[in-house]
């Protein structure tokens, strides 16, 4: 065995590439190193990241004081049995001068998201100063493909670095939206230095939009709010086309912590639940003959009865339902899936991923000032003016609307489906067979208790683990705070046991 002795010893180090370090691959390293020193197990962690914002991710390298977490602080903690670890490190900055000291009261419970950036920084940094030099290793590059992955596991590099590992934990986070397509459109997005693909990615390129100029935003959800507020700080001028399939903006989130709601949906799903969630084979033929229809009327049922009685913020009951949200997904056929993308999907995710409180305001009053126009239907098309400069105005056709613009920024939400998505690991893990798409299009299937990657025949890897974003396709809640902690902790309890 690889772990034959404590740190001071001669037991050779267990090589784990942890493959992206935005939140999740944050979250998963400290939990490494944390289980590494309390056993006494040698361990040497490459993390990897495709990005020059190691431990912050996309979504924290914003410098916006208006961008702001969409979860109050008190449920922010990167440690489930460390609930107060954010709100303690607000105190310890309010009191050297570095956030200010309305954060973290009752009115101000949703932090900026460039703070929450510099506590994992900080979280990280404080975890790696007590570990032995060298026990990890930041390494600033993208993985193109692991090869022998049940042999001598190799992680290789785009710039041709080849690194043996023993183990590869999956923590890419978010893909980048995808490109909506349309006939032309290979020719479009190839060339146009007018399409901002991934606004968080790319908020600099706000800087460099006139005031005047009109620009058309694709989507109506949390980035779409987050790019019109940005827009409206700059004092933008121009008008502001919107589009979306349904016309259906984010909601806000409750003003202080919400009041907790019982999990009412427990009692009417319990016998279509597995006792163990192993029972479930994944293999989209779903359990228990749980239906989409049935939650949802079940959940709009009870939504309305509370409305009535005015004791509880529709938010709670939106919540309550989370306990047991990941066991429904994991039940669900792939058929029950696909009615719930096409029929419920839009109107759940605007209820359930919300903004913070406040954040759209901004939006009446743009539409009242006749700066936004809104358009429903989808987007058709998009082409540049003139076919041979990339930078002239681009005619937008959305729905039975056509108008012409500067600017277009898409704001449709990560690339979740592994079975299209061209990125490069992911394309090279799917074609190699060693994970399995959710066939609905929902990233990838993991195994429920371990977290070990199932390849193409629904069998646990060896090798590679996941967390966080990528096994939305087995947990359908992965993306929050409070579930990469949970799925963190699991992973490294897999590969650093006691």
């Amino acid at each position: 065995p690889r772990h034959n002795g404590r740190l001071g010893m001669s037991a050779t180090p267990q090589r784990i590439a942890v493959v992206g370090c935005g939140v999740s691959g944050a979250s998963t390293i400290i939990q490494l190193v944390l289980r590494s020193q309390k056993f006494a197990k040698p361990t040497k962690i490459y993390a990897i990241e495709r990005q020059n914002a190691f431990w912050r991710g996309v979504a924290f390298t914003t410098t916006a004081e208006h961008h702001l977490l969409n979860i109050t602080c008190d449920k922010m903690s990167l440690f489930e049995d460390q609930p107060t670890h954010l709100q303690d490190w607000i105190t310890r900055q309010q009191q050297l001068g570095k956030l200010d000291k309305k954060y973290n009261t009752p009115e101000h419970m949703y932090l900026p998201r460039w703070a929450f950036g510099s506590y994992i920084e900080d979280t990280v940094a404080e975890t790696l100063s007590s570990c032995p030099a060298g026990t990890v290793e930041k390494i600033q590059g993208e993985v193109v493909s692991i090869a022998d992955i049940d042999g001598n596991p190799t992680v290789h590099l785009a710039d041709g670095a080849a690194l043996p590992v023993d183990k590869v934990v999956l923590t890419v986070g978010n893909l980048a939206p995808a490109d909506i397509p349309f006939s032309g459109s290979e020719q479009f997005y190839s060339s146009s230095q007018r399409y901002i693909k991934n606004c968080w990615k790319h908020f600099d390129k706000f800087d460099v939009i006139p005031p005047d100029s009109r620009v058309c935003i694709i989507g109506t959800r949390l980035s779409a709010i987050d790019s019109l507020l940005t827009l409206h700080h700059k004092n933008h001028s121009g008008l502001i086309h919107v589009v979306s399939r349904y016309g259906l903006w984010a909601k806000e989130n409750y003003p202080t912590i919400a009041p907790t709601y019982k999990v009412f949906i427990q009692d009417h799903v319990a016998d279509k639940l597995p006792t163990e969630p192993q029972q479930v084979k994944q293999d989209g033929s779903g359990f228990g003959g749980l239906k989409t229809e049935y939650i949802a009327n079940l959940l709009e049922e009870e939504w309305k009865s509370v409305k009535e009685k005015g004791e509880y913020p529709w938010q709670s009951v939106v919540d309550s339902v989370r306990p047991v949200e990941n066991l429904m997904w994991l039940c669900l056929s792939t058929e029950e899936r696909n009615v719930f993308h096409q029929k419920w999907k839009d109107r759940f995710e605007i209820h359930r991923h919300r903004l913070a409180p406040g954040q759209f305001s901004v939006v009446p009053k743009m539409e009242a000032a006749g700066k936004i126009v809104n358009h429903t239907g989808g987007m058709l098309g998009l082409r540049h003016t003139d076919v041979n400069d990339p930078t002239s105005p681009i005619m937008v056709t959305a729905g039975t609307d056509e108008f012409e613009v500067d600017w277009v920024v898409n704001c449709t939400g990560p690339q979740l489906d592994y079975r299209k998505t061209a990125d490069c690991l992911v394309s090279h893990l799917r074609d190699s067979k060693a994970i399995h798409p959710e066939q609905s299009g929902i990233a990838m299937l993991v195994d429920w208790c371990t977290h070990q990657v199932l390849d193409a025949d629904l069998n646990p890897s060896k090798v590679l683990y996941s967390a966080g974003p990528p096994v939305k396709g087995t947990k359908w809640e992965s993306i929050a705070i409070r579930d990469i902690r949970k799925q963190a902790e699991l992973v490294a309890t897999q590969l650093v046991p006691e």
